[in-house]
């Protein structure tokens, strides 16, 4: 199922995408009493998302066309932090190999904390803070949404307590995280989290699947690469983020971006105010946004 948050005249609900993908079933038209997409993940058990599959696979009377609408984010205002892998890519298929075959892999994932007050919506304008936030970059991914308080779950079980999937911008200053050393602050200012267009649930996908990510910046393709370079995998991620203490139901975990930002470029011009960012990632949708 893809499930979305929408604009419809003066409300904001939660819905299904329709089978044709020109149209929205809202939640509260199949019966489900959940006003919000966070209250959704943590009100939902296994069996709640058959039935709700179930119900959106039967239909209802009521739809809306989808381009009636406007696209909010999943999740419009997160309940805690977005956890964030960092350096989580190999850089080519050769760095992974070598790594493998030399022993060299990395033994532990790195994490930070992106602040999520807010999130920003497809089609939503990124602010440039010209006069603060120098060297404006794009970090296109997936993040996955957890769907249970779990603690101490083995790797192999982790994957049950995936919700869904969803693509996640991750916008950085480099200036920034040169001026305080971690990005914390350089990717936590307001309207640096684009998220969208909607959250398709895990079971639309195998286990850890392999997506693939395209980014163009202007029309110009700056990334293209499989998420086989991954050095974690989701299941491994959720195990250890919850080993010794609780991961709580409706977290956003961003797997991180392979190379091809603007940093990792010969001649890096970083965004500037105009500049059209679209992400296309396998089975999820495009997530497009200006810089303002």
């Amino acid at each position: 199922m893809k499930l979305l948050t929408y604009r419809y005249g003066e409300r904001v609900e939660i819905g299904a995408l329709c089978p044709d993908m020109e149209h929205i079933y809202p939640l509260r038209a199949l019966g489900i009493r959940a006003e919000t997409m966070q209250q959704l993940i943590i009100e939902s058990d296994y069996e709640a998302l058959r039935q709700l599959r179930m119900k959106v696979e039967a239909g209802c009377e009521e739809k809306i066309s989808l381009a009636q609408v406007e696209l909010m984010p999943p999740i419009p205002e997160p309940r805690q932090s977005v956890i964030c892998l960092e350096n989580n890519f190999y850089r080519d298929l050769e760095e992974k190999r070598s790594a493998v075959e030399n022993g060299t892999e990395p033994q532990w994932p790195i994490y930070y904390y992106k602040k999520a007050t807010l999130a920003n919506k497809p089609g939503g304008e990124v602010p440039s803070y010209p006069d603060y936030a120098e060297e404006l970059d794009t970090e296109p991914g997936v993040a996955m949404i957890t769907a249970a308080d779990i603690r101490a779950i083995p790797e192999e079980d982790a994957g049950k307590y995936i919700f869904g999937y969803t693509i996640l911008n991750n916008i950085i200053s480099r200036g920034l995280t040169k001026r305080h050393r971690r990005p914390v602050v350089s990717t936590g200012l307001d309207g640096f989290l684009p998220m969208g267009p909607w959250i398709v649930t895990a079971d639309e996908f195998e286990e850890n699947p392999v997506f693939h990510i395209e980014t163009r910046i202007n029309g110009r393709a700056v990334q293209s690469v499989s998420m086989e370079l991954m050095k974690f995998t989701q299941n491994h991620i959720i195990s250890d983020l919850c080993l010794y203490g609780i991961l709580k139901s409706a977290s956003i975990i961003w797997l991180g971006t392979p190379f091809g930002c603007i940093r990792d470029q010969e001649n890096p011009v970083y965004l500037k105010s105009g500049d059209f960012i679209e992400c296309t990632i396998s089975g999820l949708g495009t997530l497009a946004n200006t810089v303002k």
